[in-house]
């Protein structure tokens, strides 16, 4: 591998375009091709990001060939994740599954299968473990700011304004 991870992003959505605004702060990692599924998405994006258009990739199974990607970052819609992380896997390429991981069990063991077969990193993108936040909540309960924590409950939701063509509001 390069100094710099090469990362290909396979999928144009919200998740891709957070992770390819947020590639150059990488001290690791060099944001190097896109794969969609169509070359007007793959250009619009690649374009955006400054993706050399040799690395703009009108269908994943081309990102997935490029020789210079070290690791592609699965940002499909969650029914696509194991059939396109299990693919890269067996290309060669070590990879970033948005989450969820998968749909069920028998996929998420086939894709660490996969990991173990070709000896590639796989790995779930679940922020929260690593995120700044969780890490000021544990140095508190620690600390026992608070008190003796017996149980914390927590959910998770974000805002979606109504777009009918988003997958979250299609059908």
């Amino acid at each position: 591998m390069s100094e710099k991870i090469r990362w290909g992003l396979l999928g144009t959505g919200a998740i891709a375009r957070c992770l390819a605004e947020n590639m150059p702060a990488s001290k690791t990692g060099v944001l190097t091709a896109i794969g969609s599924r169509t070359a007007e998405s793959a250009k619009t994006f690649g374009d955006k990001y400054k993706v050399p258009a040799a690395h703009q990739h009108a269908c994943y199974d081309a990102l997935l060939a490029d020789p210079e990607v070290d690791a592609i970052y699965v940002s499909t819609p969650h029914p696509m994740h194991a059939e396109w992380t299990i693919k890269a896997l067996r290309a060669g390429k070590h990879v970033l599954c948005e989450k969820p991981f998968a749909l069920n069990y028998a996929e998420v063991l086939a894709m660490v299968d996969a990991a173990q077969q070709t000896g590639r990193t796989l790995m779930e993108a679940f922020m929260w473990r690593c995120h700044p936040q969780t890490h000021a909540l544990l140095k508190l309960i620690r600390e026992k700011a608070i008190g003796d924590v017996k149980l914390i409950t927590a959910t998770f939701g974000f805002k979606n304004g109504f777009n009918p063509d988003s997958r979250l509001w299609s059908n």
